[in-house]
């Protein structure tokens, strides 16, 4: 299989499993708009997030192979590459991600200070930092959207690691996806 047909195949992949009318739906919620140039600002519409969205993964698929983790971020969704496996988020702030039970957009999240914390400043070993970093993982509220599986994927992670991570989201009232 070459390159591109592989590169095709990951993003087929992401873009059918993503769920862009619920983003779409928040979108409309929060009154997001778009600057299309000149100024002018827009609500993107359903087949604008898509092809938005294809595009980025599109950007960050053509360095399968030649980088081991490369992100790229524009108009609210985040797009990485983490060795073979490729990602889409949608941000809706610098600290809280899009998340699958997301369930009403104006009730606060009574764990947003403890979600806010760094990672930095978790007290981890060497080696999970390091793994976090790499991951593009800054915060509690990052970490807590990953599953335990999607961690494991890391490069350099194990159980150790993860054992580390589940005792510092169980010490701070918070857990994996699921």
């Amino acid at each position: 299989m070459s390159k591109e047909e592989l590169i095709d195949k990951m993003v087929t992949a992401v873009m059918e499993y993503f769920d862009f009318d619920r983003v779409h739906r928040v979108m409309v919620n929060l009154d997001w708009k778009w600057n299309i140039g000149n100024g002018e600002m827009t609500e993107p519409n359903s087949y604008r997030l898509t092809r938005y969205a294809e595009r980025l993964l599109r950007e960050v698929a053509q360095h399968y192979g030649d980088k081991e983790f490369y992100s790229c971020g524009s108009g609210g969704f985040m797009a990485r590459l983490d060795g073979e496996t490729l990602t889409l988020q949608f941000i809706l702030t610098e600290m809280t991600s899009f998340a699958s039970d997301f369930t009403d957009i104006n009730e606060p999240d009574p764990k947003a200070d403890i979600k806010a914390k760094r990672i930095e400043d978790c007290n981890l070993s060497v080696r999970t930092m390091n793994i976090c970093k790499a991951g593009g993982i800054d915060t509690l509220g990052d970490l807590c959207q990953l599953h335990k599986t999607d961690w494991l994927k890391f490069r350099n992670s194990g159980k150790k690691s993860l054992f580390e991570l589940d005792d510092l989201l169980h010490d701070n009232g918070l857990d994996w996806a699921e």
